[in-house]
């Protein structure tokens, strides 16, 4: 074996094993009380505030309030990584703030959910998204997009409210789990 590839042995090695303690670090960082509620309740308020209904992966979804999400998102470093097209985009931000939460912290409670954005000024289209839908402990939804440059990028959604995140509004079409 070459050092050369002895090297590039080592250091996966060590990546890997930086990576399980960093995972420990953040884990331990927050303390985090969540509520467990059913599928129904989380499906009932989505289907009640946006309209949707979609089949929902786990029988229980474990909430927190929103003070922890915002905490989250601001120590989570998905957005961090450079925009690729195709090969990392809004999906892949999206689904990767909430493997994130998921996977680190236990909150199942955020999902991707496929957008479009129009201009709010005139509601012309501008493109197709993915953001995050996100439950928090009061029952509440919110509309957050991970993606580069649109860091705390976020709206509680209300009812008969347009959801604007800096200059594009987003009109939920389709939730994915």
């Amino acid at each position: 074996m070459s050092i050369s590839q002895t090297k590039k042995i080592m250091f996966r090695k060590f990546a890997r094993e930086g990576i399980y303690r960093l995972e420990d670090i953040m884990i331990n960082s927050f303390d985090i009380q969540t509520i467990p509620v059913s599928y129904q309740v989380v499906s009932n308020l989505m289907r009640s505030r946006l309209d949707l209904t979609f089949p929902l992966r786990d029988e229980k979804h474990y909430l927190t309030n929103w003070g922890t999400w915002e905490e989250l998102i601001e120590y989570d470093w998905t957005e961090k990584r450079k925009y690729i097209s195709d090969k990392r985009d809004c999906d892949d931000y999206a689904e990767k703030f909430c493997a994130n939460m998921t996977w680190l912290y236990g909150l199942n409670s955020c999902f991707p959910i496929s957008v479009q954005l129009l201009d709010p000024k005139d509601d012309t289209h501008i493109s197709y998204h993915r953001a995050v839908l996100i439950a928090d402990d009061t029952k509440s939804l919110y509309m957050y997009d991970p993606m580069e440059g649109m860091k705390d990028g976020y709206q509680k959604i209300e009812d008969g409210e347009d959801i604007i995140i800096k200059n594009w509004k987003y009109r939920p079409r389709l939730i994915r789990y």
